[in-house]
């Protein structure tokens, strides 16, 4: 049985090093939709918090 040649081994590396840059990069992307998700859940929240907020302050000098 004859050995790999070392342009099959290092064709093997190179395939192997792409799919790991594949499998991060996609990780990466949904990393990033994640924390874009996030920040946009987080800048509705605050804005609907300061809104309440407004409301309340209108409500209280409203009363007095």
């Amino acid at each position: 049985m004859r050995s790999p040649s070392p342009q099959f081994l290092s064709c093997g590396r190179v395939n192997q090093l792409s799919v790991i840059s594949y499998q991060l990069s996609v990780i990466s992307y949904q990393l990033s939709d994640v924390s874009f998700k996030l920040i946009s859940y987080l800048y509705i929240y605050t804005c609907l918090l300061f809104t309440v907020y407004c409301l309340l302050i209108l409500n209280l000098l409203s009363i007095c």
